[in-house]
């Protein structure tokens, strides 16, 4: 009787382990989706056939080696997965795909194999890739540089609320760059992405409204949009607040408030930041020798 009570409770231990087995493709696929290390399922998915899923299921497999999650961290082990699923067509592995050509993960770094890959993710409609692609038409990486396909694509992914997208328009209406220079729509953009707590767009819209272009000047508004900036250790802010304190026009000279942003965009390794600092402290010393 003991021999069958313990047969019994193996052979239903047994029972709901082979449960859990997949037993078709969107099983699977749901389960790696819904389980953090999903290493071996993903590896038996693969054996299915071509398919949506399938796509899925080697994107998910390569954000486990990349993020090293269950497995030992294997940026090459992900690239390969992010590849066989980029290929398949799905928009976050080649958006992912191309960030690795362009940074050179795993791979020697491609430009032109970066744009091809999210040129593929962006006209999918990857809000990402879109913006990435924007930013390689400024800079002229992997294609000649073509302000009027970057300021489409920040377009496209500007519609979908990326604020990093809505920084760019912003910057391009400023200096006039693919679109007709304006200071009221550069604000706009701006604004828009300092809202969303965008720490570069919090300092140039700061700056807009801290001297008055395209907008009416409020140097106590401008000043807490560049503090926001700064307090998220955007440099550009902290080296501008470090001036403004600084200097004592608009507010009370305060060289401890100066010196203490100084040093945040100093210990960035600002050298600007660093000359401000050493003036600052060698006009100290030379008052406190004058007392």
């Amino acid at each position: 009787m003991k021999k069958i009570v313990i047969f019994v409770v193996v052979l239903l231990a047994m029972t709901s382990v082979f449960a859990q087995m997949p037993e078709t493709d969107q099983e699977a696929c749901e389960y790696a989706r819904n389980n953090d290390n999903a290493k071996n399922w993903l590896e038996y998915i693969g054996k299915f056939p071509k398919g949506t899923c399938l796509a899925e299921a080697q994107y998910s497999l390569g954000l486990i080696y990349q993020q090293g999650n269950g497995v030992p961290q294997d940026s090459a082990e992900a690239f390969k997965w992010y590849k066989k699923s980029a290929e398949l067509g799905n928009i976050h592995a080649q958006n992912n795909l191309g960030r690795m050509y362009f940074n050179g993960e795993s791979v020697p770094q491609n430009s032109e194999e970066a744009f091809k890959w999210y040129k593929k993710a962006a006209e999918q409609g990857n809000t990402q890739s879109q913006y990435n692609l924007g930013v390689m038409y400024v800079n002229g990486q992997g294609i000649p540089k073509n302000f009027d396909e970057a300021i489409k694509c920040f377009f496209n992914a500007a519609e979908s609320g990326l604020a990093a997208a809505q920084n760019e328009i912003g910057i391009m209406y400023y200096f006039g760059e693919g679109v007709k220079q304006d200071y009221q729509t550069a604000v706009k953009w701006l604004k828009l992405a300092a809202e969303q707590g965008y720490a570069p767009a919090q300092f140039n819209f700061g700056r807009m409204t801290f001297s008055g272009e395209g907008i009416q000047q409020n140097y106590a508004e401008g000043i807490k949009w560049i503090t926001k900036s700064a307090e998220q250790g955007y440099m550009k802010a902290q080296i501008t607040l470090g001036a403004i304190y600084t200097d004592g026009k608009v507010v009370r000279q305060n060289l401890a408030e100066a010196k203490k942003w100084f040093k945040y965009a100093a210990d960035q390794g600002s050298d600007k930041a660093k000359s401000y600092l050493m003036k600052i402290e060698a006009a100290e010393k030379a008052a406190e020798k004058n007392k």
